[in-house]
Formats: C-alpha cells, structure tokens, sequence
C-alpha cells in the first residue's frame, strides 16, 4: 500500500514538473509574440511616416524641441525659422504666441511675418520673437522640428582643371546650418540649385563679349547625375556647350526665403580638339572618306575613340565605330549611295591630360552631294563638250509673248468688278439699310406724245389753208381782218 502511494506521489509530480515546463513555454511564447507584435506596430507606425520626415532632424542641428506641438524659445535667439510638416491637404497651422496672441499665414501677405505654406508642410521666419512657451495647431506629423537659421552656407565642389567644349561633366553642391549638413526632407522640393558661367571679357579669348549662359535648375531628387534622393547634395549634369574662353561659374541656391551665392575662380574651357572633314567621292558605289583628327595637347591622343551615326538622303541610318588607339587620325568611308545631304553625328570618348574621363558630342557634321557627283556614267569631257554643244544648238528659246493684251483684260475685269461690287452695295444699302424698295421713274411719255400730235394737227391744218389757196401769190394779198372768239 504504501509503495503504491509514493508511486502514484512520483507520477503526479512528474506530471506536475511536465504542466510547469509547459506553462513557462507558453509564457514565453506569449512573450516573444507580443515583442514580435509591438515591433511591427512601430514598424507600421514608421512606415506611414512620410519618407520625407523621416530624415529630418538629421544632421540638422540649431533645433528647439517640440513636444506635443508646444515648444519654447528662448530669450536669446534673435532669429527662427520654424518647419512644420502637416497632413497632405490640411490647412496651414497657427501659431500661438506666450500672451495668447496668434500668428496666421495670411499675415504674409501683409508683410507682418514671412509664412511660406506649401501643401505638405509650414515654412515660417519670425525675426525677435517673444521669448516664452509658444504652441502651434494644427494636424503636425511626427518628425516637425523646429531650425534656428543662424549660419547657412553654400558649399561647391570645385570644378575640374581642363574642361573641354561640349563635353559633359558632373557638379555638385550642398548647404550646411551651423556647420552641419542641411537636410530637410520635403523642404528640398523647394530647392534649386542655379548654376551660370559669366565671361570675363577677356579679349584674348573667344568668348569676349559672350552673355551669360544658365544651365538648367538642379535638385535633390535622385534622378541624372544625382545619386540619392533628399540627402541634401545637389548634383546636375553640366553639357559645355557654348563658345570656349576663360569663364566665372556662378552657384545659387534659392528657398523660399532666402539664397545664397557664391562664384568659383575662373576656369578656362578649351576648344574642341576634333577636326572633322570630308574628301567626296563623284563616282557611284563609291565610298566618301571621312577624316577625324586629334589636336591639342590637353587631350591623351591614343585614349580617343569615336561612335556615332550616319543618316543618308534618303533617310536611313547607319551606326559606326573607331576603336583604333593611333595618335594618327582615323577614317571612315561613307558609301555614295545617293546624292543629297549627309548627316553625321559623333561622340568622342577618351582622357584629358590629367587622366580624366571625358565624353564629347561633336555638332552635327554635314556635306552635300550633287546629282553630278553620283552619276554612275559619268562621260568624258570631250563628249560632255559636245553633248553640250548639241544641246545648245538644239535648244531655240522661244520668244516672250507680248503682255499687252493680258494687262488690257485685267483692267478691264477689274473697273467691271468695281462697277458689279458698287451695284450691289447700291441694291444692299437700299433695301436693308434704308428700307427703300427699288423703284424707277420713266420719262413722261404721254405729254410728249401730246405734243407731237399738237404738232402733226397744226402741220396739217396749214397744208389744208395752203390747198384752199385758188392762186399761188394771191394769198399772201389778203388780210384776216375777224375777231378772235372771246
């Protein structure tokens, strides 16, 4: 009996020991989900976070806390700019001063306060502000900071020694705050950097008198020549493609706000070192011999090699390539294919003096072929002198017909289309304007008819008296001595 309760004690406390294990393995699976669980949530949480803000506090440096959209300033700074990122869409914040007072955007139309509100995010300078707890409302993101502008600085990487015409080269610049890189997340879509070259106006040169050139705006955003996106480095591609001479490179950064510049030592930019000509060919189904030369000595001559494409007059195209490292210059045949304009443009690629990489577009080379140069009979110049001879003779020039005839008819239809354009102007302005039907008066036929009877009547009465006359040269004896009848 007893050995039978100390096995059945044993049993029950290898079962017990079993449920413990078991129970701590709960637990601690319980555990390791809710760690699981509450990384991804601040992994969600990071994620809804705009890209843009999630950089910014970064490398900024000068910033005032801000703790549940309140933050203090203090009595020292004579200048803030405050950078607010906000819901997509949502208002602009406000801002409520330690006394109670408060700031609103449209105070910069006023002139009281520089406010720049974009739609994702509240840029805004206060010059002396009130010394205090200050809050801004408004839907804020996490991330908002607060920047004390106090020292920003424009910084170029300097340019390379031998530049080179139509060449494309890489330039970058960046802005620090207080020593510090600047980055700011979204506020880099406002960004730009400006880049110009201003001649020197050096006689000596080609590009004396030259106006200034302006390259295109570069930002931070990840595409060309920039690497990355928002990490406050501007990059841009720089194409050389204006006179060669000595210049000023001219750097401008630009926010809303404010800009900074800054201009680098001059530089010279060298001509193109390639010559490009062209021996034509005048006979069909051959070639026209292309000559690509290497001059200058700032440019490794055996490092040069050449692409490009020909385009032919009758539109084709044609792609080719010079490998050849000769310090010699290279050719390249172009079959006569047709007569016509022949196009040609070619990219260079090879090392400067230094060593350095470069790739050049050369302009566009043309030549023209004539309907002479590609017959494929060509004749001899004695059979083209007497062709030309035959043709000569054969041809009798017609002389011209006199004009006079023509310029006789064309004024006549011309005063007869005054005289139609006149009538009908008559006709419109009549009835339409004056409201006046078309009526005409014809002479009075009836008291000229009378009259002429009149006449006749009278005319035969005096044939009548003189046939009543008995003898000629009596009647001119005798008197009418009546009375008219009353």
């Amino acid at each position: 009996m007893a050995s039978s309760t100390r096995q059945l004690n044993h049993q029950t406390n290898r079962l017990l020991s079993r449920s413990r294990v078991a129970w701590l393995l709960i637990l601690l699976n319980v555990i390791a989900f809710l760690f699981i669980k509450s990384v991804h949530a601040q992994a969600d949480q990071s994620a809804n976070i705009s890209p843009n803000v999630k950089l910014l506090g970064q490398d900024l440096g000068n910033q005032i806390p801000l703790l549940e959209n309140r933050f203090r300033i203090d009595h020292e700074v004579d200048e803030v700019t405050m950078l607010f990122f906000r819901e997509p869409g949502s208002p602009p914040v406000i801002l409520v001063k330690p006394d109670g007072s408060k700031l609103y955007a449209t105070m910069a139309v006023t002139g009281e306060i520089e406010w720049f509100d974009d739609k994702t995010y509240d840029l805004i300078r206060l010059k002396n502000p009130t010394p205090g707890p200050w809050q801004a409302v408004g839907q804020l993101l996490p991330g908002s900071k607060i920047m004390v502008i106090s020292d920003i600085e424009l910084h170029a990487e300097p340019l390379p020694e031998i530049l080179i015409q139509g060449e494309s080269i890489k330039l970058t610049g960046y802005i620090t705050n207080g020593g510090e890189r600047f980055r700011a997340g979204a506020i880099d879509d406002v960004l730009q950097l400006d880049v110009n070259f201003i001649s020197t106006n050096n006689a000596d040169y080609p590009n004396f008198g030259a106006d200034m050139v302006k390259f295109a705006q570069f930002k931070d955003n990840g595409k060309g020549y920039d690497e990355r996106p928002k990490d406050g480095v501007f990059t841009g591609e720089l194409k050389l493609e204006f006179p060669d001479g000595e210049w000023i490179p001219q750097y401008i950064i630009r926010m809303p706000m404010f800009h900074r510049e800054i201009e680098l030592d001059p530089v010279i930019v060298h001509p193109s070192p390639f010559k490009v000509s062209v021996e034509k060919t005048d006979k069909a189904d051959d070639y026209h011999v292309l000559t690509l030369e290497v001059l200058g000595d700032y440019v490794d001559k055996t490092s040069v090699i050449f692409q490009g494409k020909v385009h032919y007059p009758n539109n084709e195209i044609q792609s080719f390539s010079i490998v050849e490292k000769i310090e010699e210059a290279r050719t390249l045949d172009i079959i006569n294919y047709d007569y016509g304009v022949y196009k040609v443009d070619i990219q260079g690629f090879g090392k400067n003096a230094n060593g350095r990489e470069f790739i050049l577009k050369l302009p566009t080379f043309t030549f023209n072929v004539s309907p002479l140069e590609s017959d494929a009979e060509a004749n001899s110049p004695e059979e083209e002198a007497v062709e030309e001879k035959s043709e000569q003779e054969a041809v009798v020039p017609e002389e011209p017909e006199p004009e006079t005839m023509s310029l006789w008819v064309i004024i006549t239809l011309v005063i007869i289309g005054n005289l139609v354009i006149l009538g009908i102007g008559y006709v419109v302005i009549r009835i339409y304007i004056l409201k006046k039907p078309l009526s005409f008066k014809l002479p009075a036929l009836p008291k000229f008819k009378k009259k002429k009877k009149d006449e006749e009547e009278n005319a035969s009465s005096d044939n009548k008296e003189t046939k009543k006359t008995p003898e000629d040269g009596k009647s001119d004896d005798i008197l009418d001595l009546s009375m008219p009848d009353d």
